[in-house]
């Protein structure tokens, strides 16, 4: 929504809360997204994998994990990632997401955003 130190400062909180919370992927996961809204992709990088040692099946975690490797110009891992995410995702297409599922609403971070997905050769 274009609101990322908010959702950063929201994130951090709800895991001092609950640290040992079952769906700890989950608040992982939105804080890789809120850093990656601010531009802030090593620490996306960062929380997107403590995302994955929790649940490496959530592809939400896979798509910003992605984005953020391309970002860092790590796009060799990015495209290993994009592998993971096509076999869990066979259907996977760019196309689809990026007018269905794909959660910004600043038009700037959703073109960057799916301009790095392309990038790591992920299905149009």
């Amino acid at each position: 929504m274009g609101r990322g130190e908010e959702a950063v400062r929201h994130g951090e909180q709800g895991l001092k809360l609950s640290p040992a919370d079952q769906l700890l992927f989950y608040y992982y996961n939105a804080l890789a997204w809120a850093c990656f809204s601010l531009g802030r992709y090593q620490e996306a990088v960062r929380w997107a994998r403590m995302s994955a040692s929790e649940n490496p099946k959530f592809t939400a975690n896979l798509r910003i994990l992605i984005a953020a490797l391309v970002a860092l110009e790590k796009k060799g891992e990015a495209r290993e990632v994009g592998k993971c995410l096509i076999r869990l995702n066979p259907t996977f297409s760019l196309r689809v997401y990026g007018t269905t599922l794909q959660p910004f609403r600043d038009e700037a971070i959703k073109r960057r955003f799916m301009r790095y997905l392309a990038m790591a050769g992920l299905p149009p």
